[in-house]
């Protein structure tokens, strides 16, 4: 579609729908409590930024916003599988959603003043290459003082099917190094850095340097304290099982030039269900996975 045949989703003054970085069009909005931006390519929110404060999400300015490649930064969609394919390695990491457009389907300003976008994604001869389920992939996201992002996966299938999922966000720090999570404190997790070792977290998670642990049956709410950005970001998730926290550390950042030398200026808090988790879904059920992001009061 072009830009001009998405001009009945607008409402002016607060949303509208602009050509954005790669020539991608996106949601843009502007409301009485925060700033944002959602392209169709991968349902991805790329920016949250509230009145008054500094952005929640981190989007890498090295990203190439180019079809056939994920986009660097925000909240990335990994879906029907978290991580390299099982058994094809030759797929596409953490599933193909987010390199796939989505439809917009409406936006709603509602009564109290939040935006709210709705997208969907639905199965084809494309999708069934990698994966061969029929579903839809519906995501809303509602900005408000508070970010909402959630996926309603379908099962349209005649079959009954399972799926991992996640919300790869990318979470703006100012030292990742310094930065804690808090709320993990007796949740068992995976050190992927450890060949797979199992342990349990005690105390608050310190991050120190490059890491990668899949913590288990996670609590609703976790807190990211930016010790040196003197603030605190509470995530909030609903329908999902699993904490996923991620930095490349310098080594591995790298070697990746879009995050090279950038590694101290974001923290991955993804929440997901994967590993131990997969949801399970017969024909014509639907599972919603919801995460929120705020600043916390102090």
């Amino acid at each position: 579609m072009s830009l001009k045949e998405y001009e009945s989703f607008s409402i002016p003054p607060v949303v509208s729908i602009e050509e954005g970085r790669g020539g991608l069009p996106f949601v843009k909005i502007a409301s009485d409590f925060a700033e944002a931006e959602m392209y169709l390519y991968g349902a991805h929110v790329t920016r949250f930024d509230p009145k008054g404060d500094r952005p929640i999400l981190w989007t890498s300015p090295s990203s190439p916003f180019t079809p056939g490649k994920p986009i660097r930064g925000g909240i990335p969609l990994c879906f029907p599988w978290f991580g390299p394919h099982r058994q094809k390695k030759e797929f596409p990491i953490h599933g193909f959603a987010r390199i796939r457009s989505f439809e917009l389907t409406y936006t709603a300003r509602l009564s109290d003043g939040r935006i709210r976008v709705g997208m969907v994604q639905k199965s084809d001869a494309e999708s069934r290459a990698f994966w061969p389920r029929d579903y839809i992939l519906e995501v809303t996201a509602t900005v408000g003082k508070v970010l909402e992002v959630s996926l309603t996966v379908t099962n349209t299938d005649r079959e009954p099917f399972s799926f991992e999922d996640c919300t790869h966000t990318y979470l703006a720090v100012s030292d990742a190094p310094s930065t804690a999570v808090r709320g993990l404190d007796g949740v068992c997790y995976m050190d992927r850095l450890a060949n797979d070792a199992l342990g349990i977290q005690s105390g608050d998670l310190i991050v120190g340097g490059g890491l990668t642990k899949i913590f288990t049956d996670s609590p609703r709410a976790v807190s990211i304290e930016d010790r040196a950005g003197g603030r605190v970001i509470l995530a909030e998730q609903e329908g999902m099982a699993n904490t996923v926290v991620w930095n490349p550390g310098k080594e591995t950042a790298a070697a990746n030039p879009e995050i090279a030398g950038k590694e101290k200026e974001f923290l991955c808090v993804e929440a997901a269900n994967c590993v131990n988790h997969p949801v399970i879904l017969l024909p014509g059920c639907s599972h919603t996975s919801t995460v929120r992001y705020s600043v916390e009061k102090k």
